[in-house]
């Protein structure tokens, strides 16, 4: 099939398009009008991408047109973030595609433009607040670690730290030391639950020692350890977008646009919804 911006002139993927570029003599029209240079890209340069480390690719607020840089990811999906996968072909373990992610990337600091090592080593926060406000990367997790798609909570328990996401997978981290005292803590998987739908929300009640856990089925799960309870809360339609606890109540909130309020009845053990 012939590519008709081959034949406007018009087309950006040039060798790589999967249509055809055959010349317009053929068809009886006159040659194509060269191609139009793409205009001078004026925005700050992102040093995420600088660091071969951008997850944003085409979405990207700032340039990625720098010299020796590697361009990750792919626009993304139309599809809401909580269904599907959010794995693009970025750079790093996983590639991400959140388009509708607009979390702000800053700049950074121009002194660190022409260092990728050394930006590395930071999460560039200086702009936005402060001096010295730089944060200093200590451990890297390791390849065949961690989640197979995004993160989409996390929340300390504790001496852990629970982190759920896409995967449908919760998993609990404790800190360990490293083998010098230089290079200072890093984290170990302590355990895991999987779940049928990907993770949305998470809370932990410090006093009740109850672990909320949102899924994108709308469904709550309840945990407690000591003494050893579960529970799973129903009545949400679309995934569960927060919870919090007021006065020994669960909240909970949702993309079906219902908030809801359990309250833990000890006859029965466990929670009930009070209030929609």
């Amino acid at each position: 099939m012939l590519c008709r911006f081959y034949q406007q002139g018009a087309c950006r993927f040039g060798d790589q398009c999967r249509y055809a570029h055959e010349g317009p003599e053929s068809l009886g029209k006159s040659a194509p009008p060269p191609p139009v240079p793409p205009p001078v890209d004026d925005r700050p340069v992102c040093t995420y991408f600088l660091a071969g480390t951008c997850n944003f690719g085409d979405t990207c607020r700032f340039s990625h047109a720098a010299q020796g840089g590697k361009k990750g990811g792919k626009k993304g999906g139309g599809k809401p973030w909580w269904k599907g996968k959010t794995k693009g072909k970025g750079v790093g373990k996983k590639g991400v595609d959140w388009e509708e992610w607009s979390a702000g990337k800053g700049p950074g600091m121009s002194g660190l433009q022409n260092n990728a090592s050394e930006i590395d080593q930071r999460s560039l926060t200086g702009p936005y607040l402060g001096r010295g406000s730089e944060l200093f990367k200590v451990w890297s997790m390791p390849e065949d670690m961690g989640h197979e798609d995004g993160i989409r909570a996390a929340v300390l328990m504790g001496d852990r730290v629970c982190t759920g996401g896409a995967d449908r997978r919760l998993l609990l981290w404790r800190g360990e030391q490293q083998a010098s005292p230089e290079q200072g803590l890093a984290l170990a998987q302590d355990n895991e639950v999987n779940f049928s739908e990907a993770v949305t929300a998470l809370l932990f009640e410090p006093t009740s020692r109850w672990l909320f856990c949102g899924l994108a089925d709308g469904q709550v799960r309840a945990f407690r350890q000591e003494p050893f309870a579960e529970q799973a809360l129903t009545g949400h339609t679309q995934p569960v977008t927060s919870l919090l606890v007021h006065e020994s109540v669960l909240i909970s909130g949702s993309a079906d646009g219902a908030v809801r309020a359990w309250k833990y009845d000890a006859q029965l053990g466990g929670f009930a919804c009070a209030a929609t």
